[in-house]
């Protein structure tokens, strides 16, 4: 076995090193310019990523707690931009497509959509409307969303949105074509599961190339509970054994009906060629698991300190969430009882656009 003690701080922060792409997307109408109707508008978006954030010193072996929240929470705000605006504009009273060109992009909104989609998960769905751009000189596909109505999105089929980091960040690996997905379903129980392959994202220093993460919110109760896996390259295995590395983290974060205090506990594990909570299979307890995180703890700092109470925590504490809960949440993970969740799923998926270039 390798020096893993010592590795772990570094894989559990770089392992999810790329949660800090931040997809923020934006669209508005603006005045059509010398058009011949008054008061015609034209469709103009934005969409930027914010990068990759660097990786802090301080309770390192648990950034990716933070990293995949932040991820998670961009990805819902940069959806919620363009329904929203959608939403909210005279576009939606169109009955056929429009097309225009906005900067590098040309987009296109299709409310007639009304086509088949498979996601990466293999699972087809029907949306009614369609929002995606390319780059015009190239007709290079880098942005696609589908979704039912503008002014609900967890109605019908929900959101599925895919795009290509690269294409917003040149300093991403510009070399592949990694592409993410993620789809948001339910009402009061949503469900959001958000997969990439073909990484690392970055361009020097990634050690990830697949991977999943399946987030759980339960509006009643105020509670979410996420699972991740990440396959780790060949060339950055800490563990010994001749297979690829697995990284898989689990946490459950709820609130009190008191305060808006958030209240996580969390748990992660790194094994040759499985999901555990273990340290490499080590029979030795993992001196990690778990941990507590409090949104009321350390609000100032810059760097990973920030939220983080304490780990090796072998007891429960009121009123952070049971361990025995983030336990059960993890061996769905173990035992592959979560179909979409498995060592298997990772390996095999496969993210890309409906149509590889052009509109559909």
């Amino acid at each position: 076995m390798k020096n893993t003690n010592k590795k772990i701080l570094l894989f559990a922060s770089a392992v999810f090193f790329f949660f800090g792409i931040s997809l923020n997307v934006g669209v508005k109408l603006i005045p059509k310019a010398y058009s011949l109707y008054e008061g015609e508008k034209e469709l103009v978006f934005r969409i930027d990523l914010e990068g990759v954030r660097p990786v802090f010193a301080a309770s390192g072996n648990w950034s990716a707690v933070r990293d995949v929240t932040t991820f998670v929470k961009n990805v819902v705000k940069g959806v919620d931009s363009v329904v929203q605006q959608l939403a909210t504009s005279s576009v939606l009273a169109l009955t056929s497509s429009v097309t225009g060109v906005s900067g590098i992009y040309t987009y296109k909104y299709n409310p007639g959509f009304n086509g088949s989609v498979t996601n990466s998960q293999g699972v087809a769905k029907t949306y009614k409307k369609s929002f995606e751009f390319i780059i015009t000189s190239t007709n290079a596909k880098v942005f696609e969303l589908y979704f039912d109505d503008a002014t609900n999105k967890t109605s019908g089929n929900g959101v599925l949105v895919i795009w290509q980091p690269n294409k917003f960040d040149s300093a991403l690996n510009q070399t592949n074509t990694a592409k993410m997905e993620c789809s948001q379903t339910g009402s009061t129980t949503l469900t959001m599961i958000c997969s990439w392959n073909g990484g690392p994202f970055e361009a020097s220093g990634g050690v990830v190339d697949n991977g999943r993460i399946k987030v759980d919110y339960v509006s009643a109760t105020n509670t979410l509970s996420l699972k991740g896996i990440a396959r780790i390259l060949v060339a950055s295995d800490a563990c010994s054994g001749g297979n690829r590395d697995y990284y898989a983290l689990a946490f459950v974060n709820s609130a009190t009906s008191t305060t808006s205090t958030q209240y996580a506990t969390a748990q992660l594990g790194l094994n040759d060629g499985s999901v555990n909570t273990t340290i490499c299979g080590s029979a030795a307890a993992n001196t990690f698991n778990s941990a507590f995180f409090n949104s009321s703890v350390n609000t100032s700092a810059t760097d990973n300190s920030k939220y983080f109470v304490s780990d090796g925590n072998s007891s429960d504490v009121s009123p952070y969430p049971s361990i025995a809960t983030v336990s059960a949440l993890f061996l769905t993970m173990t035992n592959a009882t979560d179909s979409e969740m498995t060592k298997t799923v990772v390996d095999n998926t496969s993210v890309s656009f409906k149509t590889s270039s052009g509109f559909n």
